[in-house]
């Protein structure tokens, strides 16, 4: 969803989460919660999935992490991701 608010940011009033990335030639600037952009800034660190679930969890109580993730990869946030190699010690 491309952002439709005001054209202008208010600094004064605080800050601003802005994604903004590019789609093709597009380019969209999107309106991030609290949440979002925390769930973003960790998965850029590289941090897995269960470690980022616990994270949230304890950060952002009221944040939906799987309805976030869904949304994200709806709207082409992540470009790619990869699968880890499982390690022996995680098995049953």
């Amino acid at each position: 969803m491309d952002y439709e608010g005001d054209a202008v940011v208010e600094l004064a009033r605080g800050g601003a989460r802005l994604l903004v990335w590019r789609e093709g030639l597009a380019m969209h600037m999107d309106p991030v919660s609290e949440g979002e952009w925390r769930m973003l800034t960790e998965i850029q660190r590289g941090v897995a999935l269960d470690e980022l679930f616990s994270r949230l969890q304890a950060q952002c109580a009221d944040f939906h992490i799987t309805s976030a993730l869904g949304e994200a990869a709806r709207c082409g946030w992540f470009g790619s991701f990869e699968l880890a190699a499982a390690s022996s010690s995680s098995l049953p």
